[in-house]
């Protein structure tokens, strides 16, 4: 009865609260409440797709448990951590230290799906002859230190485990989450079957030096790339880069020297750094939708494990598989379960108990095989696939971009099957004038658009398919098509009324069109167009203007290397693109090949 008579006012009790409490949440901030919010979990990373802790690389290590490899052993002093079968075993949340020599073996991360893990690399040598040298089967996050001053070496060899294939791993550094590289040491990763870098979730990298070779992928990643502060080589027969979702390079240098194609992704992203690609396929590849096949983008297949094609890859997101120490027998280090050393910044990392009820299926059966010299969308593998329909693009706001690729039969410079939107940097691109390609293609078949809106641009390559930008641009610019084949090593030029050289290129290959494009082009000027010995004036009418006549399939080509590019820095300007051409140097300058900035590039081996 009691309760029955107070039941009104208890409601209005609780709803008063309810509204006290939200209007609490709404103004916390204002009122000192600080909010916990972990920046590292998937979708909270800010506007610049860099957390905190990505940049991080310099952690303070003084507390972290300190695993030393010995060859086919290892020590582990502190928590989290055991040795066995000549692999080192992390189970725990938080901070390691590893050097030393593994002669045969990894380092494999197995912790709750909620932890995470910072694994600093401090001068190692890491072999392994049948699955990944760093294997994270699961985590939430890892974060993978190069030590500063420190060396750092990978490699994997050419046939894997059936352990390791039917967890669907085929990378020298493997993972099933995500994985952060940073700090400023050295990384250098050999992998003999297929990908350096292979993860199911996103790849981050904030610094250091590093250089991938392999048969396969350089880094062949299901979720998100994003780069910066680091300086990157790429030696592949396949992709440079591959993402399934997006790419983004911020700041730093990234060197392709070798690959099929350069950057594969749905969505790449341009705002700083340096680039050089050179490629056999299309330079930079935003490749949405689907092949006939249900395929995405191209590959090429090399030997007969590289040559499979893979079906899902999945895992056991669990802890089950972890080898068991033999009876009787303890291994070095402490209990995996033991107490987890607190981080250096004093907050506890988490860790939750895994989740064994959902367990997705992994499968590792042949494919088709395919040769290179088939067509293009018969070489497409599921490794490339793609959401159906997905928009794709690939903007340009800084850096530099150089795209060298001698062959080029039915390749691109720029390829979105989408949007180009140009806003700033500087594009070189060089292929053969004789074959079916071009330099800059994009989705205009589908309502997709090329805008230049910023910038500088020399695009060179075959006028049988050469499309202009589009009228929405609202930078000038030039389509030049000089009706035959010129030849390679010649230099190209565009000069003002004054004679001054805004753009110039000694072009590596032979090319029948290009595009130029430069902020100071101006719609009712006249401009002098130079290839070689011929000169040619256009007074721009419009925002985009063509020159000339197309389909010119004048005498071949001969490869001319890296060729010689330069800036405007040659001529003391501080504006890379704006040269003075009495001196015959502008904003693409002669000389040997530069930066944008002047800066001789490395000398890369």
């Amino acid at each position: 009865m009691t309760t029955h008579k107070h039941i009104d006012k208890i409601c209005i009790i609780i709803t008063v609260l309810a509204l006290v409490v939200t209007s609490v949440f709404m103004v916390s901030d204002r009122l000192g409440v600080k909010k916990i919010v972990d920046e590292d979990a998937e979708g909270n990373e800010n506007e610049s797709g860099f957390t905190s802790k990505d940049m991080d690389g310099d952690w303070d290590s003084t507390d972290a448990t300190v695993i030393t490899l010995t060859g086919d052993d290892a020590t582990v002093k502190g928590q989290g951590a055991y040795v066995l079968d000549g692999s080192v075993y992390i189970t725990t949340a938080g901070y390691y230290t590893v050097s030393g020599e593994l002669t045969d073996g990894s380092i494999y991360v197995d912790a709750y799906d909620s932890s995470k893990v910072w694994i600093q690399l401090d001068g190692v040598d890491i072999n392994c002859s049948d699955s990944a040298a760093i294997y994270v089967k699961q985590a939430q996050k890892v974060f993978l230190t190069l030590a500063d001053g420190s060396t750092n070496t990978l490699t994997s060899g050419a046939n894997y485990s059936d352990e390791a294939l039917e967890d669907g791993a085929s990378g020298a550094i493997y993972t099933h989450d995500d994985l952060t590289i940073n700090g400023t040491g050295s990384l250098d990763i050999t992998a003999e079957y297929k990908h350096g870098i292979e993860s199911n979730d996103s790849l981050v990298i904030t610094g250091g030096t590093i250089t991938v070779t392999a048969p396969e992928d350089g880094f062949h990643v299901n979720d998100e790339v994003n780069i910066t502060e680091a300086d990157i080589t790429i030696h592949a027969s396949d992709d440079g880069i591959h993402s399934d979702t997006s790419f983004l390079m911020a700041s730093g240098s990234l060197y392709i020297d070798e690959c099929y194609e350069g950057i594969e992704a749905l969505t790449i992203d341009i705002l700083d750094g340096d680039i050089e690609i050179y490629c056999t396929d299309d330079g930079m590849n935003a490749n949405g939708g689907s092949s006939d096949l249900g395929f995405g983008g191209e590959r090429q297949f090399d030997g007969e494990q590289n040559g499979e094609m893979r079906g899902m890859r999945g895992s056991s997101q669990d802890m089950a598989d972890r080898p068991t120490p033999p009876d009787g027998e303890t291994p070095s280090g402490e209990a995996p379960n033991g107490e987890m050393p607190t981080p250096p910044d004093g907050e506890m990392p988490s860790g939750e108990a895994p989740d064994i009820t959902d367990m997705p299926i992994s499968s590792n059966d042949s494919g088709i095989e395919m040769s290179q010299d088939t067509d293009k969308a018969q070489k497409q593998s599921e490794d490339d696939t793609f959401a159906e329909d997905s928009e794709s693009w690939i903007h340009i706001s800084g850096g530099s971009i150089y795209i060298k690729n001698d062959t080029a039969r039915d390749a691109d410079g720029l390829d979105s099957n989408g949007d180009i939107i140009i806003t700033g940097g500087k594009i070189w691109i060089s292929l053969p004038g004789d074959g079916s390609n071009c330099a800059i293609d994009y989705g205009s078949e589908s309502g997709g658009v090329c805008e230049i809106n910023g910038g500088y641009v020399i695009a060179c390559g075959s006028s049988s398919m050469a499309e202009g930008a589009s009228s929405s641009s609202t930078q000038n610019s030039i389509l030049y098509m000089p009706g035959s084949n010129v030849s390679a090593g010649t230099t190209v030029a565009l000069k003002d009324e004054d004679g001054n050289t805004l753009l110039e290129w000694e072009v590596p290959n032979s090319f029948s069109a290009v595009t130029l494009s430069h902020p100071e082009l101006k719609t009712g000027s006249t401009y002098t167009i130079v290839a070689g010995d011929s000169e040619e004036e256009v007074t721009l009418e419009e925002t985009v203007t063509t020159v000339g006549s197309g389909g010119g399939m004048g005498a071949g080509y001969s490869g001319f290397g890296r060729g010689n590019m330069s800036s405007g820095a040659d001529t003391g300007e501080s504006d890379a693109g704006t040269g003075n051409g009495n001196n015959g140097n502008g904003g693409f300058g002669r000389g040997k090949m530069q930066r944008p900035d002047g800066q001789m590039p490395q000398n890369r081996s």
